[in-house]
């Protein structure tokens, strides 16, 4: 740390402002080497049009985040792009490491709950949430997969809600989605009922989900 108080939404923000200038500085050929290096499969590769879709895909397998970034560092390294080794070694000195936390919020002046982790954020919800939604969050957390990126989207939430989400539950998707709810509710007070979940699981064309939550699938799941 460089002795300064930073918050986590600081942290996550520098930390993709970093993301986007190492795609900045990441042409056609400097692309290919990376996923070459990184083990990207074919079929996946292919899909990727650029850098940042690289980078999100390290952030699913765990091996980045605002939090850890000595793989990225040990990946440029050996493709010897030193100076942009360098950007993500100032990034870390300036942020450190620690303990992950857990925010809510955007850029824009949303309410932020930093110094919480997962865990309290947790118990704090469980001890507000409605009996009837929270069953519903355990059956979907089983039944989105990685599509509770875009049902997150539907309800509102942020790019910076979102990521902030992965940082905190590397490679648990089912975590990420029961999170992501949470943070929903949270946001949507009263107005986080049913009804309102079973139209933006509609919004996305979730239909067969959407179908489930009206019926009250998830109270026999």
């Amino acid at each position: 740390m460089d002795g300064k108080d930073y918050s986590e939404i600081d942290k996550v923000k520098e930390y993709r402002q970093l993301l986007v200038q190492l795609g900045r500085n990441t042409d056609h050929i400097a692309f290919k080497e990376l996923k070459h290096i990184c083990e990207v499969k074919k079929a996946r590769a292919e899909k990727m049009k650029d850098p940042i879709d690289l980078f999100e895909y390290l952030e699913e397998l765990g091996e980045i985040s605002a939090n850890k970034v000595d793989y990225l560092i040990d990946v440029l390294k050996k493709l010897d792009r030193i100076a942009d080794a360098e950007l993500v070694k100032q990034f870390q000195s300036k942020f450190g490491g620690g303990e992950e936390q857990y925010y809510n919020g955007s850029l824009k002046g949303q309410d932020v709950i930093t110094q919480k982790t997962v865990t309290q954020v947790e118990a704090d919800d469980d001890a507000c949430i409605d009996s009837d939604l929270n069953a519903a969050f355990e059956f979907l957390k089983e039944q989105l997969g990685r599509k509770w990126r875009e049902l997150a989207r539907a309800q509102g939430l942020s790019q910076v809600d979102i990521h902030s989400i992965e940082d905190a539950n590397p490679r648990d998707l089912k975590e990420q989605s029961y999170q992501a709810l949470l943070l929903w509710q949270k946001k949507q007070k009263t107005n986080a009922t049913i009804p309102n979940l079973e139209k933006d699981l509609r919004k996305r064309q979730f239909n067969q989900m959407a179908n489930d939550i009206a019926s009250r699938k998830y109270i026999s799941a």
